[in-house]
C-alpha cells in the first residue's frame, strides 16, 4: 500500500471515530408534547425508609407538555385536592429539566423516552410522608399517553 494512502486511510478512520459520540440525543419537543398520564410516581426519602407510589395508592399524576416549553404537573393523592404546578421545562440529552413558576431551582431528571412511553426519574425534590416532616426524596414517575 502506498504510504500517503494509509496516512489518509488513518485520517479518516480518526475522523469517524471522532465523530461519532456516545452522548444521547434528547427527543425533540414535538416528539414530547402531549399529555402523559402516569402508571408511577413514586417518592423515595434520601433520609429514611420512607417511600410512597401516590399512583399504585389511588392517586392520579398528569404531565402536560408543550412545544413552546411550557408544563402543567397535576398531582391528585388519593382523596386529596389536586397540587398544581406549572413552569418551563427543556429535554437535553437523557436529561429532563422542570423549573416551577416563580422558583429559582430546577428538579432535573434522568430522561427516557420511547414512542408512547415516558419515564422520569432521579428528580430531587421535598416531600411530605405524612409525618408533617418534609424530607429530601428522589422522585420517580413513569408515564404513558
Amino acid at each position: 500500500m502506498h504510504p500517503g494512502w494509509r496516512a489518509t486511510m488513518s485520517l479518516l478512520l480518526i475522523t469517524t471515530l471522532t465523530s461519532c459520540s456516545d452522548k444521547p440525543t434528547a427527543p425533540k419537543p414535538e416528539q414530547l408534547a402531549g399529555t402523559w398520564t402516569a402508571t408511577q410516581a413514586e417518592y423515595v426519602s434520601k433520609s429514611s425508609s420512607s417511600r410512597v407510589d401516590l399512583v399504585a395508592n389511588g392517586g392520579a399524576v398528569t404531565l402536560l407538555l408543550e412545544v413552546d416549553g411550557h408544563y402543567v404537573y397535576v398531582e391528585v393523592p388519593s382523596g386529596s385536592a389536586p397540587d398544581t404546578t406549572s413552569g418551563r421545562w427543556q429535554a437535553t440529552g437523557d436529561v429532563m429539566e422542570l423549573t416551577p413558576e416563580g422558583s429559582p431551582f430546577s428538579a432535573m431528571f434522568d430522561l427516557t423516552f420511547s414512542g408512547n412511553s415516558l419515564r422520569l426519574t432521579g428528580g430531587d425534590v421535598i416531600h411530605d410522608f405524612g409525618n408533617g416532616s418534609p424530607e429530601e426524596s428522589d422522585l420517580n414517575l413513569a408515564f404513558t399517553r
